[in-house]
């Protein structure tokens, strides 16, 4: 059975945290480092050489110390949930430490490294930061990675916080207590206790975007409700998948836009071509264009009309299934296991 790629988050922010963030961050590390499919990848940066002693904590170390605490209570190799990628080209000023899985990357300035950070991991979440931090999240918002600056702490990633808030929003799925409750936190006001509740918060809002999500593609008609609820639903539930159709999708506006969105942000697709529907023929369309792995599916007795799908799709394997959906189930759950991840 092929393993399904962890999730990687980049943690990016200031070089001096105040100590309510540092005491923050390291909160945040203790709790992202209990989620076993998710690797914490930083910098390293720990100081400048120039700091004072003890040199205040950068975002990077905080983090990775709170993750630490964690991975040696539980008695979890640093290397299975840590992940630090430094610059082969590096600023003499800047003090690096390693952690987890370290790659020194050739060739590589402390602005192309930014690059690699964005590129190789699927989510970025800041704490306090200047200069680097609004580069870092100017990145993500080029190359589409989902970031999340963190409005509570200050500095850049309120900054960037402020002007992208509505994407953030629509990126993270958050509601309007949430979105109250991140913008109003004051971690100066907040005991030890409180920290670690609101690092739990912010857990929970990075994992729910990273969590995987497949698109399914069906006809909405009511004989086909038991299909989606008895057979597909809980398959994807079963391999930690997120199940999406085009009619839950909360959003207004343009229908087809909205659509091809959550088709290209997912990341696979089940497509029931049973019917031969011809909404079920576009979505399925839109999943190919934007080279999304696909589960085809038709219902055993309407294999005859296979012969009319477009030749492209004759092509491809397509799984049909009977009556017996706890058996469809069962066979949903290893295809799905073995799609991988993109």
């Amino acid at each position: 059975m092929t393993a399904l790629r962890p999730r990687r988050l980049c943690v990016y922010g200031g070089i001096e945290l105040s100590p309510e963030n540092a005491s923050f961050a390291q909160c945040l590390g203790w709790e992202l480092a209990g989620e076993k499919n998710l690797i914490i990848v930083t910098g390293g940066l720990a100081h400048m050489r120039t700091a004072p002693v003890p040199p205040p904590l950068s975002a990077d170390l905080a983090v990775v110390q709170g993750a630490q605490d964690r991975l040696k209570e539980e008695g979890v190799p640093d290397a299975e949930r840590l992940e630090t990628l430094l610059p082969d080209l590096d600023e003499p000023d800047k003090v690096r430490f390693e952690a987890g899985d370290t790659r020194r990357l050739k060739n590589r300035s402390v602005e192309s490294r930014r690059g690699t950070l964005v590129r190789s991991t699927d989510a970025v979440v800041t704490i306090q930061g200047k200069s680097g931090t609004l580069l870092m999240i100017d990145l993500a918002l080029s190359l589409d990675t989902p970031f999340l600056p963190l409005p509570f702490t200050g500095d850049s990633s309120r900054t960037r916080w402020e002007q992208n808030r509505d994407l953030i929003r629509d990126t993270f799925y958050l509601s309007d207590e949430e979105t109250h409750r991140l913008e109003a936190a004051n971690l100066s006001k907040m005991m030890p206790p409180a920290r670690q509740k609101l690092a739990a918060f912010v857990k929970d809002i990075l994992l729910r975007r990273l969590r995987r999500r497949c698109f399914v593609i069906m006809p909405f008609r009511e004989d086909m409700k038991a299909l989606y609820e008895e057979a597909i639903k809980p398959a994807l539930l079963a391999c930690e998948y997120d199940p999406h159709r085009a009619d839950e999708i909360p959003e207004v506006g343009n229908a087809v836009e909205i659509v091809r969105k959550a088709i290209v942000s997912c990341d696979c697709a089940i497509a029931v071509l049973t019917g031969m529907n011809s909404n079920v023929m576009y979505e399925l369309g839109l999943a190919h264009g934007a080279d999304k792995r696909v589960i085809l599916l038709c219902e055993r007795n309407a294999e005859q009309k296979l012969k009319d799908l477009p030749f492209d799709v004759q092509s491809e394997k397509i799984e049909t299934y009977g009556t017996d959906l706890a058996e469809l189930r069962r066979s949903l759950t290893g295809m799905i296991r073995h799609l991988g991840s993109r």
